[in-house]
């Protein structure tokens, strides 16, 4: 009786656990898969942009100017992105990533491929802002500051600074064996200093498009201020002005009839009174 009740409680007690893995695997693999279909979907519109933008730098003659010569590299990035992300995705799904190769050398590659995209796509976004804030501020200086020379050494830091830091930082997780998943993932250190790195790039871009945007409203204002009155703007303008004249007249009258009025009944209740 008694191993009768030890067989049943464990039986018991291990059918909920049965169900509850099988629910969280097809959670899990349902949740993945969607995942894995927008990284694609999103992937393709973000390969398919940056081929379009390479190919018309190529055929036109004015994107090729040095003015837009920091676009061309961030589609190149872009598209390194796109072509990166889902491939990585993927692998990770179907391919086998046991825990013995957490230290390899593909893994290793893999992950410093990502992070130097991705911070190059980063540096590329700054360098455009302060590209565009000289442009816009200093329209006179522009040519004279932002050269050829300038716009191929913004375009060499903006790949080599990533390279040179990460190279760095990976060669030190390598020599104390902690590098792959748990050295770049569950790194406390690492997670700070990306999480710095994203905050300190997204205030300096929101810092240099806001001053942007307000010079961009203040130049708007003035020349809407010196620039001639359309006729459509000032038909309404007299419009408005005849509607506040009869508005004006209107009120008058009715002062005029109301006093009219008054006067009568007065003269009414002394004749009354008189008769």
């Amino acid at each position: 009786m008694v191993v009768g009740r030890l067989i049943n409680d464990s039986v018991t007690t291990q059918e909920p656990d049965i169900i509850n893995d099988y629910e969280y695997s097809f959670f899990s693999t349902w949740m993945y898969t969607v995942h894995v279909l927008v990284q694609l979907i999103l992937s393709a519109f973000s390969i398919t942009g940056n081929l379009l933008t390479l190919a018309c730098f190529v055929k036109s003659n004015r994107l090729r100017q040095q003015n837009y010569w920091l676009i061309c590299s961030l589609a190149v990035d872009d598209l390194l992105i796109g072509i990166e992300s889902p491939t990585l995705t993927l692998w990770n799904k179907f391919g086998e990533f046991p825990e013995q190769c957490l230290n390899s050398g593909l893994v290793n590659l893999r992950i410093y491929f990502r992070a130097f995209v991705y911070f190059a796509s980063m540096l590329h976004l700054v360098v455009i802002g302060l590209d565009r804030f000289i442009a816009v501020m200093f329209p006179l200086r522009y040519v004279l500051l932002v050269g050829k020379k300038t716009v191929i050494a913004m375009v060499a830091v903006v790949w080599t600074v990533p390279a040179i830091s990460l190279t760095f930082k990976i060669t030190r997780l390598v020599r104390k064996r902690k590098l792959g998943c748990e050295g770049i993932l569950l790194n406390k250190e690492n997670s700070i200093m990306a999480f710095v790195v994203y905050v300190v790039v997204l205030l300096l871009l929101c810092g240099i498009y806001g001053k942007l945007w307000r010079v961009a409203h203040d130049q708007r204002r003035k020349i809407l201020d010196q620039c001639p009155q359309r006729p459509q703007q000032q038909q309404q303008q007299q419009q408005q002005q005849q509607q506040q004249q009869q508005r004006q007249q209107g009120v008058k009258e009715n002062r005029t009839l109301k006093s009219n009025r008054t006067v009568l009944i007065v003269v009414e209740i002394s004749c009354g009174d008189a008769g």
